[in-house]
């Protein structure tokens, strides 16, 4: 019996101890971010900065997609990656779909060239569905099954 309230004190005293340890150390702030989204699928999550909130950033990036998927005359194999010192763009032709910078990257535990490879492809994924979707063939078979 001394010896079971012996270790009770014992982990009770360390335990206080590593509660008094974690009350020391601020907490780690919340990264906000936002889902990027295509035809109501979720294709990946961003952050956001001061000066552009996730929300603002995500709604924007989901238009650029948006837009990028109704216009047929562009092949999703058009999509590219260009790097620069300190960010990676997912492009189609000219325009900037997403930047990914080093921040971003972060949240997935991954270089930053390896996020905005993931993205390239969940963007490609999710057009070629979108447009998939909408597709002569597949609008006749529901409108007849309708």
């Amino acid at each position: 019996m001394n010896r079971l309230r012996i270790f009770i004190l014992s982990l009770a005293v360390l335990l206080s101890g590593l509660a008094a340890h974690a009350a020391d150390e601020p907490p780690a702030p919340a990264v906000t971010t936002a889902p990027v989204v295509l035809d109501g699928t979720e294709l990946f999550r961003v952050r956001g900065a001061l000066a552009l909130p996730a929300a603002e950033r995500a709604h924007a990036i989901s238009a650029r997609i948006a837009a990028f998927a109704a216009d047929r005359s562009r092949a999703t194999s058009a999509l590219r990656i260009t790097e620069a010192a300190d960010r990676s763009v997912v492009r189609v032709g000219d325009q900037a779909l997403i930047t990914v910078v080093d921040a971003d990257a972060e949240l997935e535990a991954l270089s930053r060239q390896q996020v905005a490879e993931l993205h390239q492809k969940r963007i490609a994924e999710a057009v070629g569905r979108y447009r998939q979707d909408r597709s002569p063939a597949v609008l006749l078979r529901a409108a007849v099954s309708a």
